[in-house]
């Protein structure tokens, strides 16, 4: 096996990894939580998926970004949260209620709204932006919510082994996921560097800037749901985000380094939110009542 072939399979195999670690800290009532809590469930659907595609549409129109740049948008608007965003969120002193139950909740409303949502922004533009949703479904099932439920599972029928592997299980999928994904940004780094320009950047930081106020603005007063909703909204499955817009616009170039620089700016806006929080947090604690 050369190492072209490897590194997807190792690039995979970490993301699930990450995600049954998840899982093993993780109980039912938590994997289910934006279910049972409708208004927040309603509240996350609004933000994610039906303000951020208007949004994503609106900067196309005003922005007239290069080719790759509005396909991404309107994908990336579609997609559920990355895989490994509940570790962030967790890290970030959210519970794993919050941040698990997002994670599942955007992955099932999502799948339910790409058939419909990706015609009708394709219709606005007079593009055929139809796409089949089983490779949506397969790419969603097994890296969400296979192995979160397997750990979900080895959680609650042996808390103790699970409790044992998550830590284990977690550090080393991080270590490979980490390696494998430098030569990766390598291979694509040229053809991202190539997509600086034409507006691209500018309308793919406006996205998660707005994304991130979006949701803070719109998840209510509970700072937990706002750091949750915030982040979820600016932040998205890329590798499904460039699935579905290869589904849709297969003669596009440069849609896979799209997907990887939207990620990388996604990162980089959320981790200043989140550093705003904290901050913000802290200066609260010190505060005098």
């Amino acid at each position: 096996m050369s190492l072209a072939e490897l590194i997807p399979l190792l690039l995979k195999a970490s993301i699930i990894g990450m995600v049954f670690s998840i899982g093993l800290r993780a109980s039912i009532a938590d994997a289910t939580t934006s279910f049972r809590h409708p208004a927040n469930l309603l509240k996350g659907t609004a933000a994610m998926f039906l303000v951020m595609p208007l949004v994503a549409v609106a900067l196309i129109k005003g922005l007239n970004p290069l080719a790759p740049t509005g396909i991404i948008l309107v994908a990336t608007a579609l997609s559920p949260v990355p895989p490994i965003l509940p570790n962030k969120e967790l890290k970030a002193g959210v519970g794993m209620g919050r941040a698990v139950g997002s994670l599942v909740a955007s992955s099932v409303v999502a799948l339910l709204l790409i058939p419909v949502g990706m015609p009708l922004i394709g219709s606005w533009f007079g593009l055929d932006l139809a796409v089949p949703l089983g490779p949506a479904v397969s790419l969603v099932m097994a890296t969400i919510l296979v192995p979160l439920a397997a750990g979900v599972l080895l959680k609650t029928l042996a808390p103790g082994l699970a409790d044992k592997l998550a830590p284990t299980m977690g550090k080393a999928s991080a270590v490979i996921l980490l390696l494998a994904l430098v030569p990766v940004l390598i291979q694509l780094g040229p053809a991202m560097w190539a997509q600086v320009g034409g507006l691209t950047v500018l309308a793919f930081l406006l996205f998660a800037v707005i994304g991130v106020g979006v949701g803070h603005w719109m998840a209510g007063d509970d700072p937990d749901a706002k750091t949750v909703l915030a982040i979820s909204t600016a932040s998205r499955h890329p590798a499904l985000a460039a699935a579905l817009a290869t589904a849709a616009r297969p003669e596009a170039e440069g849609i896979l380094p799209a997907a990887v620089l939207y990620l990388l700016i996604s990162v980089v806006v959320t981790g200043i939110y989140l550093a705003l929080r904290r901050k913000g947090g802290d200066a609260a604690e010190l505060s005098p009542a």
